[in-house]
């Protein structure tokens, strides 16, 4: 029954995580300002419209400029932290004690696939570093509950906010308390078993308890917005796309004469595609 709900919330999971990719990478840019762009190698960064002649010359693109920025917004988020250094510092903590958590996973099954006496002599490394994990996502979620039921913002959290950080205190509290209990060599088996879909033994309630909390966790993240790492990435791989409207004419020509506009307003029919109620603006 618990290997069945890991690999059912493990499929849900990159299921909606995947439509969720094919729906944000359909998205097309309308920019055409001159602000800094990290995939353009000048020193000022701007757009190449601030080039003399600009359409004569050769346009250079640097992937790594757009790799620094990315890893920047999401590892480090510098907007957050010049605006809000404290809760900053303690989202910070919060994330790095999942990406801990995530890291100490994929590195008992990279004991699993090697069987190696040299990565088996590192487990006692690995558990701390999952209990590292786990106690710093217990004590940042508590921190990030508290403070959205105290605060006034509490008048605008969604419920789902609720509903991720109670999930995140009981994986991390019950995570805790396992690895009080048992060993590396047990957790190693567990994860093993889940592996391979056997049963395993000796599993502790507190090991159910973790790994039920956790593949439920996994099987809604896609259907909220926790999954704000995607679509930040694909935000601004659409807020720096400064290619010139020849290079994606037939993507454009199908919104406008196809796509409906989905909203309405004194000027604008909703039954109506962007082109038919450009035909019948009146000004």
């Amino acid at each position: 029954m618990l290997q069945l709900l890991v690999y059912s919330a493990f499929f849900i999971f990159l299921t909606g995580v995947s439509l969720k990719i094919i729906r944000l990478s359909n998205r097309i840019h309308l920019r055409c300002d001159l602000y800094p762009i990290p995939h353009v190698p000048n020193a000022h960064g701007g757009g190449y419209y601030e080039e003399v002649e600009w359409w004569k010359r050769e346009r250079k693109r640097s992937i790594y400029g757009t790799i620094k920025a990315i890893l920047a917004i999401l590892t480090i988020n510098g907007r957050k932290m010049s605006l809000q250094p404290r809760h900053w510092l303690f989202t910070f903590l919060f994330h790095s004690g999942i990406f801990l958590h995530v890291l100490w996973i994929f590195m008992l099954i990279l004991v699993i696939l090697t069987s190696s006496a040299s990565s088996e002599n590192l487990l006692p490394v690995f558990s701390l570093l999952g209990f590292t994990g786990l106690l710093l996502m217990f004590v940042f979620a508590l921190y990030l509950l508290i403070r959205k039921l105290t605060r006034p913002i509490r008048y605008y959290v969604p419920l789902e906010d609720y509903i991720i950080l109670s999930f995140v205190l009981a994986i991390s509290s019950s995570g805790i308390l396992a690895l009080l209990e048992v060993d590396a060599h047990h957790s190693i088996e567990v994860l093993r078993s889940l592996i391979a879909f056997s049963e395993p033994s000796n599993l502790g309630f507190f090991e159910t308890i973790h790994i039920a909390t956790f593949s439920i966790l996994i099987g809604i993240l896609p259907f909220t917005r926790i999954t704000h790492y995607i679509a930040v990435f694909f935000t601004h791989l659409a807020l720096w796309d400064d290619r010139i409207r020849s290079e994606f004419d037939s993507r454009l020509e199908e919104i406008i004469t196809s796509y409906r506009v989905k909203w309405g307003a004194g000027h604008l029919n909703p039954d109506l595609t962007w082109e038919e109620n450009t035909r019948h603006l009146r000004f």
